[in-house]
């Protein structure tokens, strides 16, 4: 099983652009390494793509208050009644 990992650009990608990849094999062997446009990227069996850290963002979300229920996440999970040790 072959793996292809991509380096996503920061900027916004046009149809020239070259993308950094490495290709592997399942044993974690590099059979190939470059860079490429999209549409000429070699084919793979899985696709990584890795993101640039200053891509990435976090927000704060403040959820409503959940109501108390004698099931609590177990419910959700199917998992029978609330165990309690929560």
């Amino acid at each position: 099983m072959t793996s292809l990992i991509v380096a996503l650009t920061l900027a916004r990608p046009t149809a020239g652009t070259e993308f950094s990849y490495v290709l592997s094999d399942g044993r974690g062997e590099i059979l190939g390494q470059g860079a490429a446009a999209l549409a000429l990227l070699p084919r793979a069996d899985v696709l990584v793509l890795v993101v640039p850290v200053r891509s990435l963002s976090w927000h704060l979300a403040k959820l409503p208050p959940m109501a108390a229920s004698p099931m609590c996440w177990c419910w959700w999970f199917r998992c029978g009644p609330c165990p309690g040790i929560w």
